[in-house]
This record gives structure tokens, C-alpha cells and sequence, in this order.
């Protein structure tokens, strides 16, 4: 949890330092924080690396006399990153609290949505195996993981990979037979 906390405390100095128009500063900030946390989610990376591309494209623009208005439209980006931020921050945290209350067709829908916008980390995983699980017999789990995957994923071969991931997590946490089951189901969701 520490770690987290500095992470997000690190994020909100560079993107203040951004804002501010030290574009520099803030890049080399979001620079280290890649460097320094290797464990980070592949979501967590991947937001950063997306904001060190832009950064560098504003830098590396000629300064032009509409220079005020390139750093408005970079501060309408980096508000709109932030804003994406802080709701999957609030699916998370619903989700968890629907788990945690035992609600688990809310915390799926919950789970969905953050499978739906790339935030799926090992919590999303976990707790999709939980409700689906608590939530259906050994019979009704392919039926039920399939459900899920189309209501989650457009793409055939993301859903078949996070299917794949799902049995691994049922089998690592004691839901061997139900993990055996959606292995030798046949569906849609299969890859080559």
C-alpha cells in the first residue's frame, strides 16, 4: 500500500509540474517512477508511458505564437487522463465493496466495467473467479465465465486469453473442478 500511495503522490506532482508548464521536470518525474517500481500494474505503465509520449510530442513542438493555446490543450489532456483516473479508482473501490458486502453480481458488474476500459489487474481477476464461482454451480460456471466475456470484450482473443487467466486463477485458489470444467468447455472464446 505504501508503495501505492507514492506512486500516486509521485503522478500528481508531475502532473502538476505539467500544468504549471515544466514539461521537463514533469516528464523526467514520470520517467523515474517507470524506473523505480518495477511491480507497477501493466495499466499503471502503460498511463504513464502514454503521458511521457505526449509530453515529448510537446516538446518537441516548435514554439509558435498559439504556444498559449498548446498548453491549454495540453491541460484539457492531462484533465481528461486524470478524470479516467479517478473513475476506475471508483469502480475499484465499489467493486470491492460489493465483494466485501457479498453482493457479488454488483461487484461483477463492477468487474466488468473495469475489464472494459484495460483496468483488469490480479484484484479483477480474483474477484470475477470469487463471484462466479459463489454465484453459479460447477455446471453453470462455462456458461457463466462466457456471459461475462461477452459482456466484456469485443475482441475474440482478449477474451480468450482473460478466460485462460480466469481457469489458471480458479485452479491456483482451490476451485480445481470448476477450473477443469471451463477448460474443457468449447466456445467462441478459444485460441489457436
Amino acid at each position: 500500500m505504501p508503495g501505492k500511495i507514492m506512486t500516486a503522490l509521485t503522478r500528481i506532482e508531475a502532473d502538476n509540474l505539467w500544468s504549471k508548464g515544466r514539461l521537463l521536470d514533469a516528464k523526467c518525474i514520470y520517467s523515474d517512477l517507470i524506473a523505480s517500481s518495477p511491480h507497477m500494474t501493466l495499466n499503471t505503465r502503460a498511463n504513464l508511458e502514454a503521458r511521457i509520449k505526449l509530453l515529448q510530442k510537446e516538446i518537441d513542438r516548435p514554439v509558435s505564437d498559439g504556444n498559449t493555446r498548446d498548453i491549454d490543450d495540453a491541460i484539457k489532456k492531462l484533465q481528461q487522463a486524470l478524470a479516467k483516473d479517478r473513475s476506475i479508482e471508483d469502480l475499484r473501490k465499489r467493486a470491492k465493496t460489493f465483494f466485501g458486502k457479498g453482493l457479488y453480481a454488483d461487484a461483477l458488474e463492477c468487474l466488468k466495467a473495469l475489464v472494459r476500459q484495460n483496468a483488469a489487474d490480479e484484484f479483477c481477476v480474483r474477484a470475477t473467479v470469487e463471484c462466479i464461482t459463489r454465484q453459479h454451480t460447477i455446471e453453470d460456471i462455462p456458461v457463466a465465465v462466457d456471459l461475462f466475456l461477452v459482456e466484456a470484450f469485443h475482441n475474440a482473443e482478449k477474451a480468450a486469453l482473460f478466460k485462460i487467466m480466469l481457469a489458471e486463477k480458479m485452479d491456483q485458489i482451490g476451485y480445481a473442478s470448476q477450473s477443469k470444467v471451463l477448460q474443457r468447455h468449447a466456445d467462441r472464446f478459444t485460441t489457436y
